[in-house]
C-alpha cells in the first residue's frame, strides 16, 4: 500500500509497469494518469472540487494552492510518482495505464484507487492559536 504523506513534504512512490502475464517490463514509453480528489473520510466516493492530476511526460501541475503531482519515466519499466500538498485530509488517488491506440484508453492499475490521508506537519508556534473564555491579548 502507499503510506500517508506528511503536508508540506515531498511525498513519492514507484509504479512498476507489467505485462499481461505480470511480468515487470524493463524499459519505459509507457503513459500514466495520475489523479488525486478529496474525499470524504468514511465515504469513497468524490467531491466535484479539489481534482487535479497527471499524465507521465507532462510538467508538474498544480491544483488548489499548495498541492502538486508529477510523473516521471525512469525509462526502466518504473515510473516515480512526486505529490506534495500543504492541505492535510483523506484523499483518493486514481492511476491509470493509458494504453496507446485509437480510443486511447485509461485503465486503472491492479489497486486503483488507493486511499490516502495527509497528516499534519508538525507544531509550528507562529501558527498556533488560543482560544477559551478569559482569555485576551496583554
Amino acid at each position: 500500500g502507499i503510506e500517508a504523506p506528511t503536508a508540506g513534504e515531498l511525498f513519492t512512490f514507484l509504479i512498476q509497469a507489467r505485462d499481461v502475464f505480470g511480468n515487470n517490463l524493463t524499459s519505459g514509453g509507457g503513459l500514466f494518469s495520475i489523479t488525486v480528489d478529496e474525499a470524504a473520510p468514511y465515504n469513497l466516493g468524490n467531491l466535484t472540487h479539489g481534482a487535479f492530476g497527471g499524465v507521465s511526460g507532462d510538467p508538474l501541475v498544480f491544483a488548489m494552492v499548495g498541492t502538486a503531482v508529477a510523473v516521471e519515466d525512469r525509462f526502466n519499466g518504473q515510473y516515480q510518482v512526486a505529490y506534495k500538498t500543504n492541505v492535510t485530509g483523506f484523499r483518493s488517488l486514481y492511476i491509470r495505464s493509458v494504453a496507446a491506440d485509437v480510443n486511447d484508453t485509461a485503465v486503472h492499475i491492479s489497486g486503483s484507487p488507493f486511499r490516502i490521508d495527509t497528516v499534519a506537519a508538525g507544531t509550528n508556534p507562529a501558527r498556533s492559536l488560543v482560544d477559551g473564555q478569559g482569555i485576551s491579548v496583554a
